[in-house]
């Protein structure tokens, strides 16, 4: 009798904690922003970022390097001002850079993508991105270097 109330209980307490968390983010670790955004790490690994100069006079110049990336998915209050989108990109990126240059291949790195994924936020006539499980999502991304400072937005 005593192990069926406990079994009860256990659900009662733990279905709503399993419920808030959205499907997206089920199994995966989770953060919080502190500033009202919270979001799940999707996934950590390799890219590459590609700079180019266009002329008119056809002398066109792009450099491409390895950099790591950070995609996470976030939830929460959006804000498009980079005055606010900076400060969640660096803290996502000190959260989940040890995890990020373990990997054997991020040796050497110079910089790291921050990748946010805000699948709950309407879609933009323009600028909507895949995310990782395939899905198009309102997306914000920063290029920092290895101590997370430092953004280019793009």
């Amino acid at each position: 009798m005593v192990r069926y109330l406990f079994t009860v209980l256990f659900f009662v307490l733990a279905l709503p904690a399993l419920a808030q968390q959205p499907s997206i983010c089920r199994g995966k670790s989770s953060f919080d922003l502190g500033d009202g955004a919270s979001g799940c790490l999707l996934g950590v690994g390799p890219t590459a970022i590609t700079r180019g100069v266009r002329r008119d006079d056809g002398q066109s110049k792009s450099n491409r390097w390895d950099a790591g990336l950070i995609a996470v998915a976030v939830f929460g209050s959006y804000e498009e001002r980079w005055s606010t989108l900076t400060p969640r990109m660096r803290k996502t990126c000190n959260l989940f850079r040890d995890a990020l240059l373990a990997e054997p291949e991020m040796e050497g790195v110079r910089d790291i993508v921050v990748a946010m994924y805000w699948p709950e936020e309407p879609l933009p006539k323009y600028g909507a991105r895949r995310m990782p499980n395939g899905d198009t999502a309102k997306t914000d991304a920063a290029a920092l270097n290895r101590n997370c400072r430092a953004g280019n937005h793009f």
